[in-house]
Formats: structure tokens, sequence, C-alpha cells
């Protein structure tokens, strides 16, 4: 036999054909699939229809439709049993999504079928993204895009696939339904939907004249049971196309004008409705679309910060892809459906403060995803997914205090996903991704200590991000990481006493930031982010110089500082303590105040928020920034009296964050509230750990010299 022809016996050249459609898809668009397949061969063409065609008979129904629910080959040609049901079908239907096509198996499938058949009989449902834009968004397979030569070769010759387009606001899916069918018949859309029109009245005529005639009892039950259980079926899948709408694209559009409240009861009815439903009668198609649902819901009130809600919804949602996975354990979609559950609700655990619980289920999501890339080593999704759950691990070390183990986990996350660049060097979204792992990685490298290595990572994020920002000026996100990066490698310059340096990258920063806020002054995000740059460029200028002048209000964008420190945060601690340092800054530097009063009880409040915020299981950042906001009143003398108190627990509060994790950031602060209270022994030894790795922010080592505790060269 030659290799990579297969010869056919005599039974299967007089074999007829057994398939009246080859039904083409990527396991992702599974729902797509199963409807369309349930579709078709429930659809019986209509009597007159039949009667009318010419040559051949019409067959009552459209049917067996061929839809391979089995995995795909390990290997790198088609199964035996795909190429026969190809060989035996008379027309080839391809899902359309961008996952199909960039789906190698869809794509071989596509050029099978038509090296056996030609391309007439290929038709097209555009499920998702955009036909023939050849961008990420794209939804033909090349063997679709294309025609081919006599020798079944893909030419540089367009083809014109015949398309039925189900996108909402194009054909729709009933419409696209019957242009399909219209087409496998080989007859007009029209004439199609003209008879099938007149069969559904003619279906009403009759079994009203059978009710008012009295036909048997026994036949007007079996009529009724049959076209009540076929109305329940058609009901039921309507009623969770409608909850997969409002839970999907209604929640985002919902979400980009701020009323997720909206879609409460939605999610209340919803979640009652697939509750209901006992497992054991449920269907695959079924099962997914439960575990989708209560991931949508999850995600509503994830944004809604509703944490207990969330976890209870994407629990469900883990169960019932546990529940899947069972019963289909080959199945690589379930499996990577599986881990994404894993994913939310560790998401949902760590977020809501309880990182030793999120590590079980962030631990469980790597090892699904290295399972996926066991099964596809040369998948770049999958790399990405090892990289996304390595990183994640490294979220929950940080949590924790372990710091090492931190600095590990990043790094993995960082070649996982270099690995994913390198195997779809083209594709923009790696590279993408890549920027935003090696931020990961130089904050667990600063806050472990290793400033010159934050500093290098810092640098090779800058330079990705530039090329990404300069090929596409427009792109915001592309901007906003920028704009983030530049202020990470300032922040990690100015810790090394590289001054000059730190200040030029802070200065790029925040022009980016200014950018965004000119472009869109509505996003309270970029407002906040653009305002607490500018509390970083001050707070640099503060503390480079052993005595501050002062500075230049316009170059130090004072007035969005005098923002942050009006604005009323409420709940959020974080928020809170930068506003509070941000008021103790401007106090600092004798900037106009407008109407702040009590801005001399900047200490007191300091005090509070420690014990209101529980700051023992605080972000370590919230610690920081009241510390800094102490050694900045101390230094003005200002709140005496009650203020001496809250320094020395400012000095506790510090020494606990120091014992619990080895953050070189927390260390200095505690060495410079110590060298405030005069406790200049119990800050040497943490100066000269801090000077062993390099650090040599600028006001520690001019306090340092002050108490006479470091070199002054």
């Amino acid at each position: 036999m030659t290799a990579g022809v297969r010869i056919k016996s005599h039974a299967d050249k007089n074999h007829e054909k057994r398939y009246a459609a080859f039904l083409s898809y990527s396991h992702k668009d599974e729902a797509w699939a199963a409807w369309l397949h349930r579709s078709l061969e429930r659809y019986r063409v209509p009597q007159r229809l039949r009667s009318a065609a010419a040559g051949s008979p019409m067959p009552e129904r459209l049917g067996p439709v061929f839809r391979d629910r089995d995995e795909l080959p390990s290997a790198g040609s088609l199964s035996d049993k795909i190429e026969q049901a190809l060989a035996r079908s008379n027309a080839l239907v391809v899902i359309c999504s961008p996952s199909s096509a960039q789906s190698r198996w869809v794509n071989q499938e596509i050029l099978t079928f038509k090296r056996l058949h030609g391309e007439e009989a290929v038709f097209c449902l555009i499920a998702d993204g955009e036909p023939c834009s050849g961008g990420v968004d794209e939804c033909f397979a090349p063997a679709l895009r294309w025609r081919l030569d006599e020798s079944g070769k893909l030419t540089d010759q367009p083809a014109e696939p015949i398309a039925a387009d189900a996108r909402p606001g194009k054909d729709g899916k009933s419409l696209a339904r019957m242009k399909l069918i219209a087409g496998l018949l080989g007859v007009g859309l029209d004439d199609l939907r003209q008879r099938d029109q007149q069969r559904r009245q003619r279906r009403l005529l009759g079994v009203t004249a059978a009710s008012l005639g009295g036909m048997a009892l026994t036949a007007f039950l079996a009529i009724h049971a049959v076209m009540a259980r076929n109305d329940a079926e058609r009901r039921q899948e309507q009623a969770e196309d409608l909850i997969e709408f409002m839970l999907g694209d209604l929640k985002d559009e919902l979400g980009k004008v701020g009323r997720l409240d909206a879609l409460d009861a939605t999610a209340r009815k919803a979640l009652d409705y697939f509750t209901e439903l006992p497992e054991i009668d449920l269907d695959d198609q079924a099962l997914a679309r439960r575990a989708q649902a209560f991931r949508a819901i999850g995600q509503i009130h994830l944004d809604r910060l509703e944490w207990d809600q969330a976890l209870a919804s994407n629990r469900l949602a883990l169960e019932t892809h546990r529940a899947l996975h069972q019963r289909n354990p080959r199945s690589t979609d379930l499996l990577f459906d599986l881990s994404q559950s894993e994913f939310w609700v560790g998401y949902t655990l760590l977020e809501s403060g309880f990182p030793v619980a999120a590590r079980v289920h962030f631990e469980s999501y790597l090892e699904l995803s290295e399972r996926l890339l066991q099964a596809a080593p040369g998948n770049p999704d999958w790399a990405m997914e090892v990289s996304y759950g390595n990183t994640n691990l490294a979220g929950i070390h940080e949590a924790l205090g372990e710091r090492d183990q931190a600095v590990r986990r990043a790094r993995e996350g960082v070649a996982w996903n270099r690995e994913a660049v390198r195997l779809a060097p083209a594709e923009d979204y790696y590279r993408e991704q890549l920027a935003g792992a090696l931020a990961w990685l130089a904050n667990a490298l600063l806050k472990n200590g290793q400033l010159q290595d934050a500093a290098g990572i810092r640098m090779e994020a800058n330079e990705l991000l530039k090329g990404m920002h300069a090929a596409e000026p427009e792109n915001m996100q592309h901007r906003q990481q920028l704009a983030a990066s530049f202020r990470g490698e300032a922040n990690a310059r100015i810790l090394l006493g590289e001054e000059a340096q730190a200040e030029e990258l802070m200065e790029q920063s925040l022009a980016h930031f200014e950018a965004l806020v000119a472009h869109d002054p509505s996003n309270d995000l970029w407002a906040w982010w653009a305002q607490d740059a500018a509390l970083d460029r001050v707070l640099m200028a503060v503390n480079v110089a052993e005595r501050m002048p002062q500075p230049d209000q316009a170059a130090l964008r004072l007035d969005w500082l005098v923002q942050l420190g009006m604005r009323d945060f409420g709940e959020d601690i974080l928020r809170e303590s930068r506003r509070l340092l941000a008021l103790a800054v401007l106090l600092y530097l004798d900037a106009p105040l407008q109407d702040c009063i009590g801005c001399t009880d900047i200490g007191l409040a300091t005090q509070r928020l420690w014990q209101d915020s529980a700051w023992e299981r605080a972000d370590s950042r919230v610690a920081q920034n009241l510390a800094l906001t102490h050694l900045l009143l101390a230094s003005l003398g200002v709140a005496t009296g009650s203020f001496d108190d809250a320094l020395s627990g400012s000095i506790r509060a510090m020494q606990t964050a120091a014992d619990a994790d080895s953050n070189r950031m927390t260390q200095a602060l505690l060495a410079r509230l110590l060298m405030a209270k005069g406790r200049h022994g119990e800050a040497q030894p943490l100066i000269r750990t801090l000077l062993a790795t390099g650090y040599r922010y600028p006001a520690l080592m001019a306090e340092c010299r002050q108490a006479g505790l470091c070199d002054r060269e």
C-alpha cells in the first residue's frame, strides 16, 4: 500500500453513500454542533417538495448526518473511521469560528472531502468570528478560503464558500438553518420556506379537523404527546439559549454601562432552573450548558465583589465539569473546561482572603494544564495554560510570604510563556501575555530583594511593550501596560539609588497615564492609576534629596495629588491608605489643600486605620503606606503627643510584617521607623542586610548617614 493513499476495496466501490452530510467542527464549538446535528436530522422534507423533485427521489428526512463525538487522533492523519465517513457523505457542513479556523483537524477534513468530492458540496455555518478577515477573528479555515489544484493542493486562488451566517444581527440561527437545509437538498431557499410554511399550516388544520371530527381518542393522544414532547424540548432549548444569552452577551453589555444589578433576577432564576435539573437525566450538552451558566453567574457575583455567592456558583460549575470529565475522561475539551473551573474557584478564594484554600485549586489547575500540554506538546494554548498555572501559584506563595517559591514559580511562568511565543511566533497574543508574565516575575524578584534582577526583567518587558505600542499606537491596552511597566522599572531603579534613571522612567510613565486619561476621562481606573503614579513621582522627589527643596508643582503633577488626597475611598483600605499618604505629602510640601480640614490629624487617622482594617490581614502595601505617612509627619513634627503612640504602633506592625516575610521594602521602612524613634541598635542589622542586597533607596541612605550607621561616601 502506498504511504498516504488508501486503496478502496471492491466492497467500498459498490457501497452506497450512507450520510447526507458530514459535520466538521472544533470541539470548542460542541454546543453548536449538537444543535445543528439535532436540527438537521429532525428535519422532515415537505411532501409537496418531494413530489415536485425532478430526477432522483428526495428523501423524507434529511439524514443521517455524521458527527464525530470521539477524540481526535493523536497521529498526524485522520483516522480510518473519519476518512470512511467523509467518503460516504454527500456533503460537508463546516461550523466556522476562530477555533475551527485554527483547528488542523477541521482543515484536514475539508481538504479530504474536497479531494474526494470537489468543492461544490461544501457548506458553511458561521457561528462566530469574521469571514476572510485574515486576523485573529478569522472564522474560515485555510482549506475553505482557497481552491485546490488538480493534484489536490491548495492554491492562491480564492474560493467562495457557501455560507449561512448564524451570528446575531446576520441571518440568525433559524434562517441560517433553513439556508443550510436548502443547500443540502439542492432547492431554492424561498421554495423551501414556502413549502415548509404550507406544511405547518396543513399540520395545524389537520389537527384542528381531527379534533373537531372526533378522531379516535388514542390517535389524538398519541399525536398530542409527540407534539407536546417536541414542543417541550424546543421550549427547553429556547429557555436555555435565552439564559445563555443573558448571562453571556447581555452581561458583557450591561457591564460596560455598570448595570449588572439588572441581571440579579435572571441569575437567581437561572441558578434555580439548572440546580433543579437531575444530573442523571441530563446529556453531555445539557450538563455543559449548566456548567457554563453557573460560571457566568459566578462572574456576575465576582464583578460585584460578592465573594460568598461567587464561590457557591463557581463550585457548582466545578462539580458539573467534574461529572462531565468522569463521563468523557479522554476529552481534552472537557479537561480544559475542568481546569478553568478549578482556576475560578481558586481565584475566588484568593480574592476573598483564603490563599491556603485557593492553593489546592491552583495546584489542580496547573496539574490539569500540564496534562493538556502532555497530550499536545506543540499546542501554544496549552503552554500558556501551564504558564498561567505557575504564575497563579507565584501569587499564592507571595500572599503567604514564601518569597523564594514565588520567584521560582514566576520564572516557570515566564519560561512557558516564552515557549508559547516560540510555538506561535506570529501571534501577538502570546507576546502580550509575556509582558504580563515578566511583570509578575519582576515584582516577585523585587519583594525578594533581588533588585538588579527585577530592574533587568522590567527593562525586557519595557522593550517588548514599546515595540507593541509602536506597532499599534492606538491600542490603549498596550499603552496602559507600557505606563505600568515604566512605573515598575522606575520603582526598582530608585531602590537601587539610580535616581536620574528612575525619575526619567517615572516621567515617561506619567506621560502615558496622562494620555490615557485624556483619551477617556470617564475611565475611573485610569484616573486612579494616573493619580497613584503622580504620588510615586512626588515621593521620589521628596526622598531623593537629604533636605527637600520646594518642588515645581507643574512638573510633579500636584494637581493630581490633590485630587487623590481629596477623594473618599470608603471601604477600600489600600486606596484609603494611599489617600492619607497623599495628604501627608501635600502637607509636607505646603501645597494648597483647598478645604482640607484636620490635615494635622492624619497621624490619628492612620492609627484608626491600623485598628479598623485589622492590618495583620491587610495587604502589606497598606502597612507600607501608613508607615511612610508616619515618617513624613514625624519629619514635620505634627500631631504631637498622640502621634508618638501612632509611630510606635506602626513600628510594632512593621516588625510583625517583616517577620512574616522577607520583603526588603518592609524591612527598609521598619529600619527608617526605628531610626526616627532613635532605636539605632535595632535598625543597624536590618540596614546591613539591605545594603548587602544592593538596596540604596535615597531616603534610607540619608537617614542612615545622619544616624551614623552608614558611611558618608
